[in-house]
C-alpha cells in the first residue's frame, strides 16, 4: 500500500507556494539564488618556497611544522614501483592509475524517481534538484527529458536531475497538481524555488540550467565545482599535490557551496606533504565551522596516516643523509637476511612518509613473502601489523588496497 503520507508531508512543505498557485508559467527569474555561507577566512596567499601557512590569521602557526623540524618533508614524487620478482602486479597498478586519470570527470546526477526514494532525493539532496515529471505516451515531455539529461552530462554536479514517469506514479503526479507535461519543480534545501508546466523551449530550459549551476557555485574555467573537485581529487591520487593545491586555492577563494569539501582536500594534500601543522589548522577549520564532517571517512584517514609518519621519525634522522635511490642499491649486496629485512623495513617506512604508498606496502608484502612473522628490531613493530595499520588507513575502495589485501591474505595464508 503506498504511503500517503509521506506524500502529504512533502507537499505540505510547500503550503501557500507555487504548488498551489494557478501560475504555473511563472518567470525564471523569481529562481532563488541561495548560496552555503561564506567562511570568514583570510584569502589564501599561494605557495611560496617557503611554504608558509594558508591560514596563519585564522589560528595556525607560522613556526616550523612539526614535520620540518624532524626532516621528515622529503618532497612530493610520483608512485614508483620498486624491482621486484612482481612486474605483472607493478604492471597492474600503473594502469589502474592510468584509468583513474582517465576518469576525472565528475558524474551527472541523475535519478529515476519512484514512491520509495522521492521524498529522500526531494528533501535530502545537497543540489538543487530538478523534478521532472513526464510520460512516456507524451513526446513533449519525453524530449525535454533527454534535454535536461544533456544538461545534466554537460554540467555534472551542479543539479540532481530527478525524473518522475506520472504513468506509474499517478499519486504523486496528484498530490503535485500536475496538470500539464512537461512539469518542472526545482527544489533547494527542502524549499520549492519555482515550477513550470506546459511546453518549454530550448532557450528557456538551458536558461532555468544556468540558473541552477549559478546556485551550485557557477563555473571556473568552463569547469563546474564537482568536475574541479573530482580533477583535485585526481591528482591527490597520483600524488600531484601541487596540482591540487592549485585547484582548492581557486575553490577556496572562489567557491563558497562545497566549502567543507576544500578544507578535506586541503587536509589530504598537507597530509601528504607531511604538513602536520597544516592539517591541525584546517581540522580547527572544520570543528568551528563544520562540526559534522570531523568524522568524515577522509579526515580519519589521514589522522591515521599522519600518527604512522610520526612513528616512522627515528628512521628518517637514521638516513637523513642518503636518499632513497641510495638506500636500494644496497639492497642487492646484502647477503646476511636479518640485515636485508631491518633494511627493507626502514624503506618501507620512508616509502610511506613519501607518501608513495604503493611502494611502502610492496617493501612490506617482500618481507612477509622471506618471513611472515618478521619484527622490526628493538621494538614490537611486525611487518604484518605494519602492512595493516598502513591499509586500514588508506580508502577501502582504492584499487591499490584491494590489490594489496588480496596479496597479503595470499601470503599469509600460504
Amino acid at each position: 500500500m503506498i504511503n500517503r503520507l509521506n506524500i502529504r508531508n512533502f507537499t505540505n512543505l510547500f503550503n501557500k507556494s507555487i504548488l498551489n498557485s494557478n501560475n504555473s508559467n511563472s518567470n525564471y527569474t523569481r529562481l532563488l539564488r541561495v548560496g552555503a555561507p561564506q567562511l570568514q577566512l583570510s584569502k589564501r596567499t599561494y605557495f611560496t618556497n617557503t611554504r608558509s601557512s594558508l591560514f596563519n590569521q585564522y589560528g595556525g602557526s607560522s613556526k616550523k611544522s612539526e614535520a620540518e623540524t624532524h626532516g621528515l618533508v622529503f618532497g612530493v614524487k610520483d608512485h614508483k614501483q620498486l624491482n621486484n620478482n612482481n612486474d605483472n602486479q607493478q604492471q597492474e597498478n600503473k594502469d589502474q592509475s592510468q584509468q583513474q586519470q582517465q576518469q576525472v570527470s565528475a558524474k551527472p546526477l541523475v535519478v529515476d524517481l519512484d514512491i520509495d526514494n522521492f521524498q529522500q532525493v526531494t528533501m535530502s539532496s545537497k543540489h538543487p534538484v530538478v523534478l521532472n515529471c513526464y510520460s512516456e505516451s507524451d513526446s513533449l515531455s519525453l524530449q525535454t527529458t533527454n534535454k535536461l539529461i544533456e544538461f545534466a552530462e554537460k554540467y555534472p554536479g551542479s543539479f540532481l536531475l530527478g525524473n518522475l514517469n506520472v504513468d506509474f506514479n499517478r499519486d504523486l503526479a496528484v498530490n503535485l497538481k500536475v496538470q500539464s507535461l512537461p512539469a518542472i519543480f526545482i527544489i533547494h534545501k527542502t524549499k520549492l524555488l519555482n515550477n513550470f508546466q506546459g511546453p518549454i523551449d530550448e532557450e528557456d530550459l538551458e536558461r532555468l540550467v544556468l540558473e541552477l549551476v549559478n546556485l551550485s557555485g557557477g563555473l571556473l574555467e568552463g569547469k563546474t565545482i564537482d568536475q574541479l573537485h573530482a580533477e583535485a581529487e585526481s591528482f591527490i591520487k597520483s600524488n600531484e599535490i601541487e596540482k591540487a593545491l592549485d585547484i582548492y586555492t581557486e575553490l577556496y577563494e572562489k567557491d563558497t557551496t562545497q566549502l567543507s569539501r576544500t578544507v578535506i582536500g586541503f587536509i589530504e594534500c598537507f597530509t601528504r606533504l607531511n604538513e602536520f601543522d597544516k592539517v591541525d589548522d584546517m581540522i580547527k577549520v572544520l570543528k568551528e565551522k563544520f562540526p559534522n564532517e570531523v568524522t568524515n571517512l577522509q579526515v580519519v584517514a589521514c589522522r591515521k596516516i599522519i600518527e604512522l609518519k610520526k612513528e616512522a621519525i627515528q628512521v628518517v634522522e637514521k638516513h637523513a643523509n642518503e636518499s632513497i635511490d641510495d638506500i636500494k642499491s644496497r639492497l642487492p649486496g646484502i647477503v646476511d637476511q636479518d640485515q636485508l629485512l631491518e633494511l627493507k623495513y626502514e624503506l618501507a617506512l620512508l616509502y610511506f612518509n613519501q607518501s608513495d604508498y604503493a611502494s611502502s606496502i610492496e617493501q612490506l608484502l617482500d618481507i612477509l613473502k622471506k618471513n611472515k612473522s618478521y619484527t622490526y628490531p628493538n621494538s614490537k613493530d611486525s611487518a604484518k601489523n605494519q602492512i595493516i595499520k598502513i591499509l586500514e588507513s588508506l580508502n577501502p575502495k582504492d584499487p591499490l588496497v584491494i590489490q594489496s589485501r588480496k596479496r597479503f591474505s595470499g601470503i599469509m595464508f600460504s
